[in-house]
């Protein structure tokens, strides 16, 4: 976990220290703390698994986003596709998966609700400001299985500022 993060760290994505059996950060100044090199090699002295903070501005006023579709259905990944209309880093939990690319600006995190036989569901993870998504190969706590990148480069093989930048309308597409 430590060169993962010191990697992720090294490409201008924040690292952060997840716990092994869960997905919450297990610090409770994970959104706001400032990541040096030595920071990092501290945190990760034992087993971890390891996320990235998502909605920090970067120099170019841009921010990493993460959409997290956790719900099996075709249709809602095809729109989420079609939003982006190019490739990006995708990663695989449980189930669904996760879309990570950069905004122009920031914006807040939220849920995207579907509407289907009657009934309002949550079906789209928006994560942004003071947010956090886990990054394969961390493990999964319900299944015990690794994440894994699905499609796109994975983050660890690419710099930050490689990641394709889009504009904020791309979430109300998705909408």
């Amino acid at each position: 976990a430590r060169a993962l993060a010191l990697g992720l760290h090294d490409r201008g994505f924040p690292p952060v220290f997840v716990s092994l059996g869960t997905k919450r950060p297990r610090h409770n100044n994970w959104s706001t703390a400032v990541q040096t090199r030595e920071t990092i090699e501290r945190q990760f002295n034992r087993p971890a698994n390891v996320g990235i903070r998502t909605g920090d501005i970067h120099e170019d006023g841009s921010c990493l986003i993460a959409v997290d579709n956790d719900r099996e259905e075709p249709q809602l990944v095809g729109c989420v596709e079609s939003a982006i209309g190019q490739a990006v880093p995708v990663k695989r939990g449980k189930k669904g998966c996760t879309f990570i690319f950069r905004l122009t600006e920031q914006i807040g995190t939220h849920k995207i609700y579907w509407n289907r036989d009657g009934k309002r569901t949550a079906a789209i993870d928006v994560l942004c400001r003071g947010a956090q998504t886990v990054v394969p190969p961390s493990i999964h706590p319900d299944t015990m299985q690794p994440y894994l990148w699905i499609a796109g480069t994975p983050l660890e093989q690419m710099r930050y500022d490689e990641l394709p930048l889009l504009s904020p309308t791309v979430i109300d597409e998705i909408r």
